[in-house]
């Protein structure tokens, strides 16, 4: 079982990971992580079946699982930021991309630039994940031996 200290440590870890942007936190990573439907896209992703029960992780979930669900949390959330900076909901109005004064000179990122950014990260967090998931499955994978005599079939008389 994941405690809510241990969740909200992941959190942190997270949050940590990405920057500590302003516009999230550790407690909405924190409620993000026990959602049931957050929980429902790491079940999907690796076949298990973990649940929230009172803010805590249920079933066998150790560090490996929550590495990889720290990974889709980073991924979504760069898809998001990607999708928000496109629409101008994250940047406000930048209404320059250039500006001289004399000898000094600022260039700000237009929109495409910061969104092109979010998206190479949500595509590398993307493969680190599908890499993860990969390896997640080999190590828990059971092979399964089939008797010579199960697999063929014997023809009726």
């Amino acid at each position: 079982m994941y405690t809510p200290d241990l969740v909200s440590g992941l959190a942190a870890q997270i949050y940590g990971d990405i920057g500590s942007p302003t516009s999230s936190s550790v407690q909405y990573i924190s409620g993000w992580l026990t959602q049931q439907q957050s929980l429902g896209k790491l079940n999907i992703k690796l076949s298990t079946t973990f649940w929230n029960s009172g803010g805590s992780i249920v079933d066998t979930f150790w560090d490996d699982e929550a590495a990889i669900y720290s990974m889709v949390y980073k991924t979504e959330f760069y898809e998001q930021k990607s999708l928000a900076v496109l629409t101008g909901a994250d940047l406000g109005n930048i209404s320059w991309t250039n500006m001289k004064e004399g000898d000094t000179s600022i260039t700000k990122e237009g929109f495409t630039a910061v969104s092109k950014a979010y998206l190479a990260l949500q595509q590398q967090s993307q493969t680190q994940l599908r890499l993860a998931i990969q390896d997640y499955k080999r190590k828990f994978s059971v092979i399964q031996g089939t008797d010579a005599e199960q697999s063929y079939s014997w023809p009726a008389p």
